[in-house]
Order: C-alpha cells, then structure tokens, then sequence
C-alpha cells in the first residue's frame, strides 16, 4: 500500500500569523504612581514592571491595562491572604476560590496581552535587550 501524501505545505503559509518585532523605546512612557490602596507587594510588583524591559514596549494607550492588571493583581493577593478554609462554610469557600480562579484567568489573559512572561513576549514579537542566547544553539554551535 502506497503511503498517502497530503499537500505541500506552502512556506509563506504562516506569514500572516508571524508579528514584527516591537521596538523598545529608550526609556519607558511615564507610569503613573503605583496607588496607595494597593498592598506593598503590589507597588513594588508595579514599580518592578515599570522599569522592566517589557514596559518599554508600552504605548500610553496601554495604561489603562497596566493599571487594570495591578489592579486585579492586588484583588487577587487579597483574597489569597483572606482565604481561611477552617472559618468558612462550604458555600463560602466555594465562592471564594471561584473568584480567584477568575481573577487568575483574568490576570493571565492581561498578561498575554501586554508581554509579561518570556512565551508572551515572544507572541507579541518583543526582543528584550540582553537576551541571553539559546543554550541548545550554544551547545550545538560550539560558541
């Protein structure tokens, strides 16, 4: 029995889904400051951001996502901490880790969408200065 062939996939196919690298600017855009209603470990986790690599890709049009994200980011920390499973009924705690795991979905789906994480990154098409090369391709290379 032959074996079956399909198609030979056309090499421009995924053209259309690759994105052009976006430039980092040479400083971030001017963030705002880090609210006061926000736990400690917000504000630092915002500040942290706001002078990464990543930031540099922002646009003022993505602030209201940023802040949104340290916004949910906080809600969830709170809701963390507060958690007390022996405290509370059973219809309590369901509530409860429903609403973190959607803060959790709501938090990664912001994520994605502004860059944070190293697949995201990469998704959006965001080169981070000083990259380290890939260790395969080292190994590989010999360099």
């Amino acid at each position: 029995m032959a074996a079956k062939t399909g198609p030979t996939p056309d090499p421009n196919a995924d053209a259309s889904r690759r994105v052009a690298a976006v430039p980092l600017r040479e400083k971030a855009i001017p963030m705002p400051v880090a609210s006061d209603d926000w736990l400690p470990g917000t504000r630092q986790d915002y500040r942290d951001y706001a002078r990464s690599d990543t930031a540099r890709a922002l646009s003022l049009e993505h602030l209201p996502q940023v802040w949104l994200l340290f916004t949910y980011r906080d809600l969830h920390r709170r809701l963390v901490e507060s958690f007390d499973p022996a405290e509370e009924s059973a219809d309590v705690r369901h509530k409860h880790l429903q609403d973190i795991r959607t803060l959790d979905g709501m938090i990664a789906r912001l994520c994605g969408e502004l860059g944070i994480g190293p697949l995201q990154r990469v998704r959006l098409g965001i080169k981070v200065a000083g990259a380290t090369r890939d260790p395969l391709r080292q190994f590989v290379t010999g360099g």
